[in-house]
Parts: C-alpha cells; structure tokens; sequence
C-alpha cells in the first residue's frame, strides 16, 4: 500500500477537479490482511460499522465486493473578488479546496446498506488549539474525550454565535403580530429550583424531542399547585422522562436557568390554553436562545446521549492508525451530521417539523455527537469547523451556490423572509411536502402540529403585504392552487377519520378537498402563472354558520410576454360558464342541504358533467379524454373502475402555452367527485381538455363539498 498518497488525499491543496483514485481490490482479501496491513484493518473497521456487521460479507449475491477509495471536498475557501458563483470550468473557480475525508466504496453492498464509506484525517492538535483559528480545519478532532459531551465546547458555540452571529441568529422581529399574547399561559422549567414557574424571561431554552406513546409527568389541573412548589421535580423525578431531565442538566450547564418542554409548560387539559398555546408555538421556538433537539430515540424517556458514560455510540472511530511516511492519523469517520439527522425518529415526526421550523439555534443531541447549527455556521464535537474566515464554505454549513451538498436541517424559514427568488407559494409548497409525510402518533393533531409553521408563514406574507387565511391548511390566497395536492408516487388513498376541535367547540371531520384530510404524503405541482380562477369559492365558517367567501388573489395571470390571440377561452367558456351565471351564494341557497351538518364545508356554483375514466396503455396513469391530461387517483380505486362513468367539476383554468395561439390549448382543471348524503367528496384532480368538457354537455349547479 503506498502510504504517502494518503498525505495527498487528504491534501488542502487540490484543485476540486483533481479525484485520486485508488483501487483497493476485493473486500475478502482487505478481510485476510487485516491483521498485519494497519491500513486494511482501518478499512474494515470503517465497513463493518457502516453494514453493521461484526465482520462484513466479502460476497453479495455471488459477486465479490470490491472496494475502492478516493479524496472527497468537504470545504472551499474562495477568494475575497469570486463571490460564491460556481463554474463547470473547474479553471474559473478560484477557490482552494479540502480534501480531509478519504472515501472507501464497496461494489455491490448489501440491500439496505451504503455503498460508500468515509476515512477522515486526524488533527492530533486540536484539543489544544484555541477555536476559530482555522488551525486543523476539516480534521477530526482527537477522540479520547468523546465519551461524554464537552460542554466547554458547547458554551464556547453558543456563546460565539450570541456575540459574533447577533445579526443573522438572534430571534428577528416579527411584524403584524403581538409577541406577547401567549405570555398570559407562558411557563417555564425552573432548573435551579427544579419547579414550574410562571416567566417571562427573554433567555430561556425550548426542547424539541419525541414523546412516544408510554405515559409520563404532564402538567394537569390537578398537579398543577403541586408542581409549582420548589423541588416538585426532584420529588417526581421518578415519573419526569430522561430526555427532560436531561435537558434540564444542559441547560444548566450552559448557564441557563429556564427551560421549556410542552408536557410541563402547557396545561395538558386545559382546552384553551392549549388552543392558545399551540397557535403561539412559533413565537415560543423562535423567541428561545436555543432549542435542544432530542434525535436519538423514539420516545421522552431516550435521553440525550453524552451527558452519562457509555450513553453515546463509540463504535470503532477512536481507533486511529499513523501509516509510514505519512504525517496525519487517520480515523473511521462519523456518520455526517445531515445523515445522522436524517435517518432520526426526530426528523420523521410531525410536531418536531415546526420546532425546527421556527428555531433560530439548534443544539441537536444524537447518538454520536453533538452539533450546533444556526442561521451562519454548523458545528459538531467530532470534527474542526469553527471559523471566523467569511470566506469560508463547507458541505454542512447553512449556505448555498457553491454545487456542495448542505444540510437543510436549521431553520429555512429564515430564508423564506429574505428570498427573492423563491415566491411565498413556493415556500409554502416546500412546507406542505415536508410535512405532509412526517408521522403523527395521533394522526389527528395534523392541523395543531403545523399551526406555529402556518402562522409563521402567514407572518412573513403579511410583511410582504400578502393578506391570507388558513382553511384547513389551504391559503386563501393560493386557494386553487392550493387544491392541486397530489398523494405521492400514486400511494395509497386513506381518508383521515378523526374529528378535528375548532377553537368555537365544534367538532368537525376533515374535509376530503385538503390535504389534511388523508393519510400519508403529498406533493403540490402548481405553476403560480399558468392558473386562472374560475369559480367563487365559499366556507361555511363551524360555530356561527356564516357563509365566508375564499378571495383568491388575482395574480395568476399569463407571463407578461404573452399575446392572446384566440378568442377560444371566451367563445369555449361561455358555452359552460353562461354569461350572468350565478355564482355567488346566498343562505337560501343553502336550504336544501338543512338536514346536512355543513360546519367546515366549501360551496360554489360551477359546471358539472359525466366523463369515462380511462387508463394509459402502458402505464399504470388515468385520465378522461387526451392520455396527455393524468388524473391523480387512487391506483387501486381507479383500477377497478376503468370505463365507467364519474361526475367532475371545474374549478379553474390552466392557460395553455402555444407560442403561436396562447389560450387556444385552455385546459379546465377538474375535480372527480362521489356524492353521499348531497354532499360532494373529492376523490382526485386533473385536466381535461375545454372543447372536450363542452362536448359533454355540462350543467350549472350548486355544489356542497365535504
């Protein structure tokens, strides 16, 4: 093995484009020398670790796995003229690339096991150096205190950012909106005297962790007194989860005194003070100095790895070899902190989405280490990250435009404040498909657990001068666009059963046309330019009955370039939208629908008619009409039911995109609907062709939607 070429791999002074690459050969022969080839051994370790196996498969399925390794970027320094643009033409980047992680891939792995693992060079120094001195950078830091969180460390991070990051990580103002008004119910963990408080400190730490489903110490009515004595949690400390105790000792240590956990700062049965709180839960996360994240475990009572010995996974990464001729060490390198966070049951709950929505600083505790990521930087125990050069840029670090993977794990909503280039609709998509496919332990908290992100959002719009409601997590602004959610990858379709409390008393079931409404994951399409509003949208507002129409804003019109030359939208839609049709509605109108509970339902007039539901004739897609127009169905509903007949409304336009005819290729948007009971329920969306829905003979109608 040439051992010097490991000085090069991991070299800070390789162009990006430069790739060493070195075959290894197969795994069973790295597995028969890895008692006298220190390197071989290193390699295994590294392997094993990542497949799990104490001595890993050197065979998959007859093949033999062979294995090769090459330098990996992990960061650039650019220069101060470069600014962060990022050219194909490896020559135009003026950057200085490092190579500290040395990658070893294996062809092919196991099913469900990665391909590529990583070897890191060690700074045998930087225990010693002082930080943010970029002495060491990208390195890994000597292992031997690993066992237990450095909490000097995490002090000198917070307390860097708090006077170095002020500007960029401090919690902003929040405009349009009274920060206060949740203060009435505002409590906090007294760490010192071990004891619910009321509080209004400005410093305090919130905790975002996963509950789990085995029961613990909540705050109730009747325990309330009780727990506001000095000491009540020490007396309880039997029933207060591990995960909240512990949080309890990190705050302390980083000399903070107050600590908020939902289950002992929320009144669990109190309705409206919970009501109150949840709807404030934004302000609560972006008002802490820090949020502690629990993302090992499954439940409360996991803990926070590191505060006790032998709580962290060690594995094989304090073992470290020093090859001839070479003056690094080399170590098994950590997971990265974006795959750590990734494969957590954290990063997989619907609750905790929000808590990192709204957070400004997160210390996020995970079975390996510690990180700390804010609005500028992103650091972890295990490796050299902290640096005062701006013109510095690594993988897991919050920025963008240099073509490196980052990490999107710290609040993007800050982003989502100060973006151009992104429209609010666009964000708001990206929430929706994030969220969407979280898991909830009670699949009915789906509107409480995204009400702080909505209100949230609804803040930044309201900066913008965009005005706009929720209703059941569709904007009012973007209503139709807002209806083309699609379940994902065609999965299956699961309404939500469960009854949702409107804060009037009244419960109400989840209505078929949100996305709320049903089980599992979405993905909104919708092009902002391409729509244009066709229908008059009306809510039926639960507790008073009041008919509130949805205002979509008119900014879905054509892309300014365009020039409309055919006269087909108007002459096509006055043959299905009369002239002097109807569309506002009237109470009496709603006469006929009286034996109907039309609390949280949508009315409108619009155009109905039959069409046959047809299938592609190769693939597994719907449509009605062109093969061109998919409907997003149910397969399996939609299997069953080729060549028959369904029911569709309209309820907006897609404007066509013909150069030389715009508005001569008008679809209508459409929704396949199932009456029960008179009322109407969605059952999928698509397009159809305006001359062919004319064909159809469609009629005028009233229309409740449920």
């Amino acid at each position: 093995m040439p051992y010097g070429n490991f000085d090069s791999l991991a070299s800070q002074e390789l162009p990006r484009s430069h790739r060493i690459v070195l075959v290894l050969g197969p795994l069973g022969e790295l597995l028969s020398r890895r008692q006298e080839c220190s390197f071989c051994g290193l390699v295994v370790s590294a392997i094993s670790q990542a497949w799990k196996q104490h001595s890993p498969t050197p065979v998959i399925q007859g093949t033999p796995v062979k294995c090769t390794m090459y330098n990996r970027v992990v960061g650039v320094v650019r220069d101060d003229e470069s600014g962060i643009e990022y050219h194909e033409n490896f020559e135009r980047n003026k950057y200085q690339y490092s190579n500290c992680r040395i990658v070893i891939e294996c062809k092919p792995s196991p099913p469900g096991c990665p391909s590529q693992v990583e070897i890191q060079a060690v700074d045998t120094g930087a225990a010693i150096k002082g930080l943010f001195d970029d002495a060491g950078l990208f390195t890994k830091r000597p292992q031997e205190c690993m066992d237990k969180v450095n909490f000097a460390l995490l002090k000198t991070w917070l307390s860097h950012c708090e006077t170095s990051h002020a500007a960029r990580c401090s919690p902003d103002a929040i405009p349009h909106a009274n920060p206060d008004k949740y203060l009435k119910y505002f409590r906090c963990i007294d760490v010192t005297k071990k004891k619910v408080v009321d509080s209004a400190d400005d410093r305090y730490v919130a905790l975002s962790y996963v509950w789990g489903t085995a029961p613990f110490l909540r705050l109730l009515q009747s325990n309330r007194s009780e727990l506001y004595k000095d000491g009540a949690l020490d007396a309880r400390n039997n029933d207060v989860p591990k995960t909240v105790q512990d949080a309890m000792r990190v705050a302390g240590q980083l000399g903070l005194r107050y600590l908020w956990v939902d289950a002992l700062c929320i009144v669990q049965d109190d309705l409206n003070e919970k009501a109150e709180v949840i709807g404030a839960m934004d302000l609560i996360y972006s008002r802490a100095t820090l949020t502690i994240v629990a993302a090992s475990g499954s439940n409360a009572n996991s803990g926070l790895p590191g505060l006790d010995s032998g709580s962290r996974d060690l594995g094989p990464y304090h073992f470290k070899n020093r090859f001839p001729e070479s003056v690094y060490e080399f170590s098994v390198a950590r997971s990265r902190p974006s795959d750590l966070l990734g494969s957590s049951t954290w990063s997989t709950r619907g609750w905790t989405y929000q808590e990192r929505l709204c957070s400004h600083r997160l210390l996020i505790f995970t079975e390996q280490q510690v990180l700390y990521l804010c609005g500028v930087s992103s650091w972890c125990e295990d490796t050299v990250l902290e640096t005062n050069d701006p013109r510095v840029n690594y993988e897991e670090q919050p920025l963008y435009g240099l073509n490196l993977p980052n990490d999107e794990t710290l609040s993007f909503m800050r982003e989502v404040e100060k973006a151009q280039s992104v429209t609010p609709f666009q964000e708001y998509v990206k929430m929706v498909n994030e969220y969407s496919k979280r898991d909830l332990t009670y699949p009915g908290d789906i509107i409480d657990a995204f009400a702080g992100g909505l209100a949230r959002f609804q803040r930044n719009c309201e900066a913008k001068n965009i005005q706009l409601n929720f209703i059941f997590g569709l904007p009012t602004t973007w209503f139709e666009l807002s209806l083309l959610w699609r379940h994902v990858d065609g999965s299956h379709a699961e309404r939500r059963s469960q009854k949702w409390r409107h804060p009037s008393g009244v419960e109400i079931a989840f209505p078929s046309w949100s996305w709320m409404g049903w089980i599992g994951g979405v993905d909104i399409r919708a092009i902002e330019q391409v729509l244009r509003v066709e229908i008059d949208w009306h809510y039926i507002e639960p507790g008073t009955g009041a008919l509130l129409r949805v205002a979509s804003t008119p900014s879905t019109q054509p892309p300014p370039f365009w020039v409309q030359t055919s006269d087909a939208p108007r002459v096509l839609g006055e043959k299905w939208k009369p002239k002097g049709a109807h569309s506002a509605i009237e109470p009496a109108d709603l006469d006929p629908y009286r034996s109907v509970d039309l609390a949280g339902k949508l009315a409108c007039y619009t155009s109905s008619c039959f069409l046959p539901l047809a299938k592609h004739k190769y693939r597994r897609e719907f449509h009605v009409g062109k093969e061109s127009h998919v409907l997003d169905l149910d397969p399996e509903w939609a299997e069953q039911r080729v060549g028959e007949s369904f029911e569709f409304i309209v309820f907006g336009r897609h404007m066509g995109n013909d150069w030389e005819d715009p508005g001569k290729r008008d679809t209508l948007y459409v929704m396949l609907i199932e009456r029960r009971d008179l009322v109407a329920y969605r059952i999928g969306v698509g397009q159809v062709a305006e001359s062919e829905w004319v064909d159809a003979n469609p009629t005028w109608q009233l229309v409740v939607l449920g």
